[in-house]
């Protein structure tokens, strides 16, 4: 162990057949996109 805090890291998933026409999924992807730690 490094003694640092442990860092929280989340990878979140999209499956849509559609995605393009999503329009939850594409609200989703821009409210994430700018935090740390998220991988859309």
């Amino acid at each position: 162990m490094t003694g640092q805090p442990f860092a929280h890291r989340v990878l979140i998933l999209f499956a849509h057949p559609a995605l393009q026409k999503s329009r939850v999924n594409r609200r989703l992807v821009e409210a994430v996109r700018d935090l740390e730690g998220i991988t859309p």
